[in-house]
Formats: structure tokens, sequence, C-alpha cells
């Protein structure tokens, strides 16, 4: 129980940084960078919260099985008691990442403000020293202007597509992603058993026969919604309808299996070939049991986190976006009562970028 006091004991100091962060303004560059320092420090900390105090002992509390119980009364319910609080500063944490995004403009602001300032000082004192300079620090005012303008361009692309992906992410929630027609399900049904069939292809090459079969554009989205649907396992990983993706999905169509090379990337992202129902298989993540070998949920878990960084990465390369993961209490996913029931009880209250049934 030396793990559980300790998750425990830090609910409190975590609530205090979240508040500290949460009454914060500050203005000029030292404090806007110890800022982000703190929320980074405590954006570790919630995940931890999540993939322990709520990914795994929330499990064993909830255990009803007799046999199986690690907790009595008591213990079951601090534990329960403590993943209350958890919750709380999960959504807490939401607000101040909101905060932070605002802080992570404001220092770039302030670094090309200070830039700026420093060429102009550079310029001034040349400008002194000889009428020669004047042509070059001439030369140099043009050149700064053009890159300001450039930025100014990038950064506007990338409000528009974080303001893209916002709107997708509201008018998902309330709709159902469209199924394909039947003669494009069979073709995408057969192009998945093709793509499942012999030796995967490693992370990178699957990458890079992605990158060569995509325009630039289609595999922006397409890194954004692999990237998505990963983070949502990750945020959420005893709910099994984040792990199950169905051929029939436009979403997952469009992505994907209409492109060559999107399910080779998907399986070697982990998810494989299932034959979940005879007209419609699945592609699924399969996470190992933890309450049965933790090692190896461990080892997936840690697995699947690699794969995250390594497509977040991905999207600096492109200035895109990382999408906003699913949150809890706008809709329901309802259960695949095809996939293995490695957890009983009920199930979380989600929303994703795709709606129900992806």
């Amino acid at each position: 129980m030396s793990e559980f006091k300790g998750l425990q004991a830090g609910l409190a100091p975590l609530g205090e940084a979240l508040a500290s962060l949460e009454a914060s303004s500050p203005e000029d560059a030292a404090s806007v960078d110890a800022w982000l320092l703190r929320a980074n420090t405590a954006e570790a900390e919630i995940r931890r919260l999540e993939a322990r105090l709520l990914g795994v002992f929330r499990l064993r509390a909830l255990e009803v099985d007799p046999d199986k119980a690690m907790y009595g009364p008591g213990m079951r319910e601090k534990v329960l008691q403590a993943c209350g609080e958890a919750e709380e500063l999960v959504l807490r944490w939401a607000q101040v990442e909101l905060m932070r995004a605002r802080m992570s403009t404001l220092h770039g602001e302030q670094s090309d403000a200070a830039s700026a300032a420093a060429a102009e000082a550079e310029r001034a004192r040349q400008n002194e020293q000889t009428a020669a300079a004047l042509v070059s620090a001439a030369a140099a005012v043009e050149e700064a202007a053009h890159r300001q303008r450039e930025e100014a361009a990038r950064a506007l692309e990338q409000v528009t597509a974080r303001r893209e992906a916002a709107a997708r992410a509201l008018a998902s929630s309330g709709a159902t992603i469209p199924i394909l027609a039947p003669s494009e399900a069979d073709a995408a049904i057969l192009a998945a058993r093709l793509a499942f069939t012999g030796a995967a292809l490693d992370k990178e090459r699957a990458l890079e026969r992605v990158r060569a079969a995509y325009t630039a554009h289609e595999y922006g989205d397409m890194v954004q919604v692999a990237c998505l649907l990963l983070s949502n396992v990750r945020k959420f990983p005893e709910e099994r309808s984040f792990r199950a993706l169905r051929l029939r999905n436009q979403l997952i169509h469009v992505h994907f299996s209409a492109r060559e090379g999107g399910l080779p990337l998907l399986r070697a992202l982990g998810f494989a070939l299932r034959d979940a129902e005879m007209d419609e298989p699945l592609l699924v993540l399969e996470e190992p049991n933890v309450e049965r070998d933790f090692e190896k949920w461990a080892d997936w878990f840690d697995v699947l986190k690699a794969n995250i960084a390594r497509l977040e990465a991905e999207l600096r390369v492109l200035r895109l976006a990382v999408l906003p993961t699913a949150v809890k209490g706008s809709m329901h996913v309802p259960n695949d009562e095809s996939l293995p029931r490695h957890r009983q009880g009920p199930q979380p209250q989600v929303a994703t970028l795709a709606g129900s049934g992806m």
C-alpha cells in the first residue's frame, strides 16, 4: 500500500499547485517561464493519478468477487474517496490546460518581441559606426519583417487548425459518423485482411510508407487522427470502445483504409484484425488483463505512450496541433459485446472525436 499512500498524500499538494496556477496571472517572461514549468510538473502528476489511482487502484476497489477482492471495506472506502478527489483534480487540470495554451502563446510573443528588440538594437549600433552599415541595416530590417510575416502566417495556420479541430470535436459529439456503403465496406474489409497478412512493418517504416502515399494535407490529418485514437486509449485504458475500430466507419475508411499504408500503420501501432462479427471484423488494440498480469499490462502501456510520443513529435514537425482527447460526461459510448470483458462495473461517460461506434 506504500504506492497508494504516496498517491493519496500527493492529492492535497497537487490541489494547492493547481490553485496557485489558477490564481496566477504572470506578465513578464521570467514569470511566464516559471508558470509553464509548474504547469508541466502538475500535468505529470495528473497523468500519474490517471494511470495508477484511477486506472489500477479504483479497479481493485470496485472488485465485487469476494475471492478476488484485495481490500477490506475500510480500505475500499479510502481508495474510492481518493479516486473521487483525483477526478476533481483532473477536471480542474482541464481548465489549467486552457490557461497553459494562452501562456504558451504569450511566451512566444515575448520571445519574439525580445528577439526583435535585440535585432533593432544591433542595427542601431551598426548604423552609428559607419555609413555603409546603413545599407546593411536596411536589408536586415526587411529580412526581419519578412520573417515576422512568415511567423504570423504560420501562427495563423496553427490557430485555424486548432479551431477546425475543436469544431470537428464539437460537431462529432452530437452526431454519429456515417457508415460506408456495402460495396465500400466489403472493399475496406478485404484491404484490412490483406494489410494484416504477413510480417508487420515497424513503426518508422510504416510512417515512411504513409508519408510517401499521402498528400501533405492527408498525411497531417491521418497523423492527428492516429494520435487521437491512441491518446483516448491512454486516457481511458479501461474503455473497450476506444480500442475497437469498425472498418465500416467512414472516419477510419477515409484516413486509413482508403489509402495505401494506412492500415499497416495501425498494425504497427498495435492494432490487430479480429473477427468479432461474421460480416464485420474489427481492428482491436488488445489490452492485457491488468488484474492477471500487471507487469505485462505496464509494458503494454509504456509502448502505447511511446507510440503517442512518436506521433506527437511528427505533429510538431508538421506544425499541427494535437487534437483534444475524449472528456467525461458528454455522451455514452456503448459497450462492444464481442470484446473480452477484463473489467466489471459501470462504464465511464465519455465523448470521442468520432462519436459513438468508432
